[in-house]
């Protein structure tokens, strides 16, 4: 087409040069108007219709069911696809989409369908490129093809196609597969693409490609012979007594094809476990029997899958705590019949009790279980069945405050007695704890209770104070000719928490320390921890120690309440410790603080006790000065004497704040102040009060009348002993000096 396009272009240019030369030849008439010189074309706006193809070439009558896509390559004149290029299309017969662009191949496609005529179409294809205005044409081309349209075919038979040729197909509840159906027509051939095929479910529904149900009927286009469609079974399993398959069924006229489909049910997901008692040749659903019971026990499991369809032929495995199954054994497998139920006989025997019966699936990842109750009547004994120790906290401390106790009624074979009884429980021990009780009662009360089941409980409940509450059960029969009882001993409430201002620290007295050596001694100090109620703190509640006023002390911090002392005992609520310190500290306060943490809200939890540290081995002389006190005969002036108490510790290190307690013994006042003078209208002083200093004296004055002397025999002055005692009050430790008064018959001699 190119080469014919360029010889006509050429030869319409060769007759217009002749026409002009033949004019310019001719004199008699003038030149004529020549048409302006046509532009050269250049190759890119050159347009050429290279192919043209109709898919299919034949279809048939049936208004648009079956079409036929006609496709127009478009190139330029380099041979390169031309895009956006408008290409109009026209038939003689049919119908045909007329203006279609050409993509980025330079590919046009359009749609051609019947209009109910049967013939041979023509299409055809035009392509025009106009200069830049859009008003000069400068290039066309066209070509045609033909589609034959020929009448329908009738459908002679339909064949559907699922995965395997089983028949009936077997599924799963929720799967999908694909169903595809073939129609052949008379002439046995493929229908053509766009036949309809109508497909149909009795259970399950059609899903798109994203799985969503589009319904019970559908409608497919075929495609290459073939009409396909997505079926998923759904929920509802075929597999139940009396339940219908499904069925698939694909129709194109009068001709149709179906196949039978067995939905089988999923996974077991629920396990459904239950009692049954035979009475009269009827199953009644119960929980209990007695004992020796002449009726037979059934126990079935039903299997279910996630969308609740009974799962046949599955192994459940059945076990049992008391008695037995098939009066053989306490574990059983068993399989699930068409129902979905499988079914065993439990037999009781002689045990009384709570039989736990367990089913299990799937590999015991799926079970259930359920109590049947095996009843006994005649009460033989009562026990609690908590043995361990029951351990309570005082009330209103944050712990545990109350706890069930539970006895056990049991016939003589140990079996438990399921005809309500009455108990009574009632607190055993005379002191019990300050306010334990039973179900709120008070104390001194005995508390009825009805059993249940072959059991009775009562709640114990804690008081303020901490300490041991026995428990004692009892029945008695109505004629009171028989008395059960048991006891449980082992309950115990404990104190609750330490709390600010429940502890107080102490040091051990005096001549308690142990000599270190160095001047250092070591004494034994502590803390006494309650709670709120005053009661002693748990054993083992910690304890940190440390001084807080004094750098010239040492305390071992961590403690703990209840540990052992330096003799080796252990005292309730007391954490004890050890404190080094110098002696010359002796007798010095120091504040000992005893922490036990922070309560739960953050708020520490210490006491602070100032504490004296105790002398220990102590060592005292005493002297006086002067010794001898000289009196005139009639003299009424008083003589004194200055008494000095030494106090050292046992490694020689001076005491100071020592009280020494000075004694005249024969006679004599002491005065109030050591440098004093004696003043006969206060009152009488027969003992003072002193304390060591720095170095470790306490100094005193005693004073002496002349009246004390035994006065001269015969002129001679008699000595008159007079005995004063200094005594440390730690340790009542006595020293004694003696002063001599002498009474001269004149003027003494000083």
């Amino acid at each position: 087409m190119k080469n014919h396009s360029s010889l006509m272009s050429i030869l319409t240019r060769l007759m217009i040069i002749l026409i002009g030369f033949s004019a310019s030849c001719d004199k008699r008439n003038p030149p004529p108007v020549l048409p302006p010189t046509q532009v050269p074309v250049s190759s890119s706006q050159e347009r050429y219709i290279t192919r043209i193809t109709a898919n299919p070439d034949t279809i048939y009558a049936d208004y648009n069911i079956t079409y036929s896509i006609i496709s127009v390559e478009v190139k330029d004149g380099e041979g390169f696809g031309v895009f956006n290029q408008m290409v109009k299309f026209k038939t003689n017969l049919g119908r045909v989409l007329t203006d279609v662009h050409t993509d980025s191949s330079g590919i046009a496609r359009t749609t051609f369908w019947d209009d109910g005529d049967q013939g041979t179409a023509t299409i055809s294809a035009i392509v025009r490129n106009y200069d830049a205005s859009g008003d000069t044409l400068v290039w066309q081309d066209s070509t045609a093809i033909n589609v034959e349209i020929k009448p329908i075919p009738p459908i002679k038979s339909v064949n559907i196609k699922l995965p395997s040729l089983n028949d009936p197909y077997l599924m799963s509840v929720m799967q999908t597969i694909n169903v595809i159906a073939i129609p052949i027509n008379q002439d046995d051939q493929q229908v053509p693409n766009n036949t309809l095929v109508t497909f149909e479910c009795t259970k399950g529904r059609f899903v798109d490609s994203q799985d969503n149900e589009i319904g019970t009927s559908v409608v497919v286009a075929t495609f290459n012979g073939r009409a396909t469609v997505r079926y998923n079974s759904w929920t509802d399993a075929t597999t139940m007594p009396g339940a219908d398959n499904a069925f698939v069924t694909a129709k194109v006229g009068n001709a149709s094809d179906t196949k039978e489909i067995i939905i089988k049910p999923g996974r077991p997901a629920n396990i459904d476990l239950k009692t049954y008692v035979r009475v009269n040749d009827q199953l009644i659903e119960a929980d209990t029997s007695s004992v020796n019971s002449p009726n037979w026990i059934f126990v079935k499991a039903g299997l279910t899958d996630i969308y609740n369809n009974a799962c046949s032929y599955q192994p459940v495995k059945f076990t049992t705590d008391l008695g037995s199954f098939l009066n053989t054994t306490q574990t059983v497998t068993q399989n699930t019949q068409t129902d979905g139920v499988a079914s065993v006989r439990f037999t009781p025997g002689l045990s009384a009790g709570a039989a736990s019966i367990k089913a299990s699936a799937n590999g015991d990842t799926l079970f259930a279980q359920t109590i049947f109750m095996v009843t006994s009547s005649e009460l033989y004994s009562l026990d609690f069945t908590q043995q361990g120790q029951i351990n309570l906290n005082v009330a209103n401390t944050g712990g545990l405050q109350s706890a069930i106790l539970r006895v056990k009624l049991r016939d003589i074979n140990g079996n438990l007695i399921d005809v309500p009884q009455k108990v009574y429980f009632k607190i055993a021990n005379t002191n019990a704890p300050q306010g334990a009780n039973l179900n709120g009662y008070p104390q001194q009360d005995s508390v009825e209770v009805i059993s249940n089941g072959g059991e009775a409980q009562v709640s114990i409940n804690s008081g303020t104070d901490s300490g041991i509450v026995k428990i004692q059960a009892s029945w008695v029969n109505s004629d009171c000719t028989r008395y059960i009882y048991a006891l449980k001993t082992n309950i115990v409430i404990h104190s609750g928490p330490p709390v600010p201002g429940g502890i107080v620290s102490f040091v051990s007295g005096f001549d308690s320390g142990d000599n270190l050596g160095g001047g250092l001694w070591r004494v034994q100090c502590g803390a006494i921890v309650k709670d709120m109620y005053n009661n002693p703190v748990d054993y083992q509640t910690s304890v940190w120690f440390s001084i807080i006023n004094n750098p010239g002390c040492e305390i071992i911090a961590q403690s703990y309440v209840g540990n052992t002392n330096a003799d080796g005992d252990s005292t309730e609520g007391i954490a004890y410790t050890y404190i080094n310190y110098d002696g010359t500290l002796t007798y010095q306060t120091i504040t000992i603080r005893a922490n036990c943490g922070d309560d739960p809200y953050g708020t520490p939890i210490f006491g602070d006790t100032d504490c004296i540290l105790p002398l220990n081995a102590p060592e005292a002389y005493m002297e006086i000065q002067p010794a001898v006190l000289m009196f005139d005969n009639n003299q009424t002036s008083y003589e004194y004497t200055d008494t000095y108490f030494a106090l050292t510790d046992g490694q020689g290190c001076p005491v100071k704040d020592a009280q020494v307690m000075l004694l005249p013994l024969d006679g004599g006042h002491c005065i109030q102040n050591p440098n004093g003078v004696y003043d006969p209208s206060s009152p009488p002083n027969e003992w003072w009060m002193l304390l060591t200093d720095e170095t470790g004296f306490a100094k005193g004055r005693v004073a002496f009348k002349a009246g004390e002397c035994i006065p001269p025999i015969e002129g001679i002055p008699q000595p008159t002993p007079m005995r004063i005692r200094g005594t440390l009050m730690d340790g009542l430790l006595n020293r004694e000096v003696t002063v001599t008064l002498i009474l001269f018959p004149g003027q003494a001699p000083w």
